[in-house]
């Protein structure tokens, strides 16, 4: 169930972004013979913040890792960490893919 739920989130985001459900309907009501549909933000270059690193947040973290997005963690009121994909820790750390964290 994790991963259907990590999985939709990530679906939801794109689907967002991208303005899937309004293009649907312009296609479905034949605008789109009339007008241009103006498409939607792409997903690469912004900035996904996630609450918790508990089974859902680890694996949607994983997931927007892959699509190499920054990451912005927050763990409690005043325990957050910034990741990204392309710059890691050394092994010893223990985020080693954190770049930046308060808990130490």
């Amino acid at each position: 169930l994790t991963d259907d739920v990590a999985d939709l989130g990530i679906g939801l985001i794109l689907s967002t972004l991208r303005r899937v459900c309004v293009a649907d309907r312009f296609v479905r009501s034949g605008a789109w013979n009339d007008a241009d549909f103006q498409l939607g933000t792409q997903f690469s270059g912004k900035s996904v913040g996630i609450i918790g690193l508990g089974r859902i947040g680890s694996a949607i973290a994983k997931r927007a890792e892959a699509l190499a997005v920054p990451l912005v963690i927050a763990l409690g009121q005043r325990n957050w960490m910034w990741a990204t994909s392309t710059t890691k820790r050394s092994k010893g750390h223990p985020h080693k893919h954190w770049t930046r964290c308060t808990c130490c």
